[in-house]
């Protein structure tokens, strides 16, 4: 069985011209236009998604609402309700396209793990995607995170954020020697939670 290997990496800004270059010599081709994305996450009013996935505890699962464009939810061409799931087996995605966003947004939604879940962080930030051969790449960059009920609360990531995806070890041994930026453990939910101060013991 073939195992998929996802490492994200920090990029701070003064490496950026670096990460182009190093993109360029090792061949990585630009495979879609560069794009904002917008998510709001929900969790209970336990904070019980974020707590799962700060302690690393599995199953786990991360809930938002995904769209593209300008962040006004209201007038998105399209929005998809995620449920990222992570599992002894592996890392999953249960993706929902949907229209009526009333209920959700003012009234919660239920999960089957964590009850009712209801909006508690915004998060924008512009994707690139890059591909050679088996290992994509996409690179994250102007990461801001908004308290969901207030939303001049407002604060921005430090550093950029480079996830790799790759189909086995030889790819990921690749990316090692050919990227030498600092491999992290890293979450936009949870680095919004804590950044904004929304969940206290």
């Amino acid at each position: 069985m073939i195992s998929r290997i996802e490492n994200k990496y920090l990029v701070d800004n003064s490496q950026i011209i670096q990460f182009y270059k190093l993109l360029n010599d090792k061949s990585f081709k630009e495979i879609y236009l560069k794009r904002k994305i917008n998510s709001i996450y929900f969790d209970n009013k336990f904070f019980e998604s974020y707590l799962d996935s700060e302690e690393g505890s599995v199953p786990r699962k991360k809930i938002r609402l995904r769209f593209y464009g300008e962040k006004n939810i209201y007038t998105a061409e399209k929005i998809f309700l995620e449920k990222k799931i992570t599992s002894i087996e592996g890392k999953s995605k249960i993706v929902e396209e949907k229209l009526n966003l009333k209920d959700y947004l003012e009234e919660g939604l239920v999960d089957y793990n964590y009850g009712i879940c209801y909006p508690t962080l915004a998060i924008s930030y512009y994707r690139e995607y890059y591909q050679k051969e088996n290992i994509r790449i996409t690179f994250d960059t102007l990461i801001e995170y908004e308290n969901f009920d207030k939303s001049l609360n407002t604060m921005r990531e430090k550093s950029n954020i480079m996830e790799i995806k790759c189909l086995n070890t030889e790819n990921n041994d690749f990316i090692e020697r050919n990227f030498p930026l600092q491999k992290i453990r890293f979450s936009k939910y949870c680095s919004g939670i804590n950044l904004l101060k929304l969940y206290s013991k």
